[in-house]
């Protein structure tokens, strides 16, 4: 498994910290904000399994249990970064990135930071500290 600074997991880690500082749900941590994002990558084909209703019949339905990102391939960790990709563009969501000088900085919809200071003057995109 291939971890580290450009790892596929820490990038994972870092789309997910930026999509949990820009919701209004106080009510979310990080860990089920991730989970979340690996049950929706399961549309995508994310490996997941779906484990039937405990009672047949009852308000109980089916659950979607995705597969753990530390037993994930790179290509399926892929799925997972794709999928958090696409959710914060149709939202013009920030998410991290490194730029070419390894200083962290925010990009809506994959911009370079050249673009972002360009199209979104407001926002200060150089994170000062890494947050995750």
């Amino acid at each position: 498994m291939k971890t580290g600074k450009h790892s596929l997991l820490n990038l994972i880690h870092g789309y997910v910290r930026a999509m949990m500082e820009q919701s209004n749900n106080t009510f979310v941590n990080f860990d089920s904000l991730k989970n979340y994002f690996k049950i929706l990558a399961t549309e995508n084909g994310y490996p997941g399994i779906t484990v039937p209703p405990p009672i047949p019949g009852k308000k109980y339905k089916a659950t979607v249990v995705p597969k753990s990102l530390g037993d994930a391939t790179e290509a399926e960790k892929l799925i997972v970064a794709n999928t958090i990709q696409e959710i914060a563009d149709y939202h013009e969501k920030y998410l991290y990135y490194y730029d070419f000088m390894e200083k962290v900085y925010k990009s809506i919809g994959g911009r370079t930071p050249e673009e972002m200071e360009r199209d979104f003057p407001e926002m200060d995109i150089y994170v000062k500290e890494k947050k995750w």
